[in-house]
């Protein structure tokens, strides 16, 4: 599920590195957010040379919004969400589907690197990652700080959720919430999973434009 709001400028190399996964089993929600430039453009062009690529129009009500349009859409047994200015790497999902296979995990959560970008070129990087065992969500607490450190609670986008947590247990994201909204879906996931399993491989890059810095 990929949210969608004027996002012209990066929204291009996001849909590549996502159309280039070497795991071929997959559909792209792409929820236009009422974007009022070229980015429809650009969705449409994906869509049409690859029928993967889903474009769905909605007015704009923010990402949450957004998000929830893409839980409703989505028919995948496991579902991932990913912001229109970010990259993935091209075995992410190769990878973690071998690794929820052998686990059962109903969430596996990822690493994630922070990349400042400058002039079109990453200037700076800096990898959130660790690796646990896999536990339950009776176990959380025991693992809470380590993970909450290493940015694999507080963002959405470093994990592969299994769709029926989210859809029997009727969570969406908090439309009312501007700040920490994927913390709060976050914990909400962890608490109905039965087994979570993390692990320290980078497969998400969280970029960082021009001069905003790190």
């Amino acid at each position: 599920v990929i949210p969608i709001y004027n996002a012209e400028r990066y929204l291009k190399e996001t849909l590549e590195s996502v159309r280039k996964q070497n795991y071929e089993d997959f559909e792209v929600l792409l929820i236009n957010d009422g974007s009022n430039d070229k980015s429809v453009d650009i969705c449409l062009n994906f869509s049409n040379r690859d029928n993967r690529f889903h474009l769905y129009q909605k007015s704009n009500g923010g990402v949450c919004s957004a998000r929830n349009y893409g839980i409703r859409e989505a028919k995948g047994e496991y579902i991932l969400f990913i912001d229109s200015d970010d990259v993935v790497e091209q075995t992410m999902l190769s990878n973690c589907l071998k690794k929820i296979q052998k686990s059962g995990a109903d969430i596996l959560i990822f690493g994630m690197s922070f990349d400042v970008e400058k002039n079109g070129r990453i200037i700076k990087s800096l990898i959130k990652s660790c690796e646990t065992d896999l536990f339950t969500s009776e176990e959380l607490e025991k693992y809470y700080r380590y993970l909450y450190d290493n940015n694999y609670i507080t963002s959405m986008c470093n994990r592969i959720i299994r769709t029926s947590i989210i859809r029997n247990n009727d969570l969406r994201f908090n439309e009312k919430l501007t700040n920490y909204e994927d913390m709060a879906f976050s914990l909400e996931c962890l608490r109905y999973a039965e087994k979570i399993q993390s692990i320290a491989e980078c497969y998400y890059h969280y970029i960082i434009h021009d001069e905003l810095g790190m």
